[in-house]
């Protein structure tokens, strides 16, 4: 079983602003990538990610991507259980393009030594709105296809 990492927020998440939310997530799944060579800690920020999401699930503002978001929470189960710690930039990627508000607040960021921010650019395209086409195998090498909406025939491809 795991822990309640965040025992207070259950009841004051849905007042926090949708991009706010998303980034929660996305910066547990941040802290478990930089903690990959420590597997307790790594699990650790899994389990709070995974506790974030689930609050953000129940927000009803986010039911029109409520698919794509229980799809993220069995990714990030699976890398929880995996054997070995795996890197879950390619998902953070993929979360951060469900709000356009988020993505603009994480683009061209930078460290505090200057380097890029973990979280990789997604063009122009991530100001508009986006659906889960595709996410199949997100270990295996396959691609996951996020189309826009509108105009349809634009194409984003999350290599996870």
């Amino acid at each position: 079983m795991m822990a309640v990492w965040h025992r207070t927020l259950a009841e004051r998440f849905d007042r926090f602003p949708q991009p706010q939310q998303l980034l929660m997530v996305i910066n547990e799944l941040n802290r478990s990538g930089n903690l990959l060579d420590h597997p307790q800690e790594y699990r650790n920020a899994l389990e709070r990610a995974l506790e974030l999401l689930d609050l953000l699930c129940r927000d009803a503002r986010w039911r029109p991507a409520l698919r794509e978001l229980r799809r993220a929470r069995e990714k990030i189960a699976e890398y929880y259980v995996s054997p070995a710690p795996i890197d879950p930039a390619p998902l953070q990627n993929c979360l951060l393009a469900l709000n356009a508000e988020a993505w603009g607040m994480v683009k061209g960021s930078r460290d505090d030594e200057g380097r890029e921010s973990r979280v990789e650019g997604l063009s122009t395209l991530a100001s508009r709105p986006w659906t889960l086409s595709t996410l199949d195998s997100l270990d295996s090498g396959l691609s996951g296809l996020w189309t826009p909406s509108p105009p349809a025939s634009v194409h984003l491809t999350c290599n996870l």
